[in-house]
């Protein structure tokens, strides 16, 4: 039996280029506690301050409130 555990599609916006946006999956737990950041294809992305993402060495900002 697969578990599936809610995600969120949360948008970001390049820093340098505030135009410039892309979407990440927030995934959370069975109880709503949030895990982690998935690109589009499921590789983990590290968060490095509450709100910014580093992504092919680029940062970026979230738009909206996730955890």
């Amino acid at each position: 039996m697969n578990v599936i555990y809610p995600q969120k599609l949360v948008t970001f916006y390049k820093l340098e280029s505030p135009d410039i946006q892309r979407g990440l999956w927030a995934n959370y737990d069975k109880n709503g506690i949030f895990i982690n950041l998935t690109n589009y294809y499921g590789k983990e992305l590290i968060l490095f301050e509450p709100d910014r993402v580093n992504i092919d060495g680029k940062i970026w900002v979230c738009k909206e409130l996730f955890r």
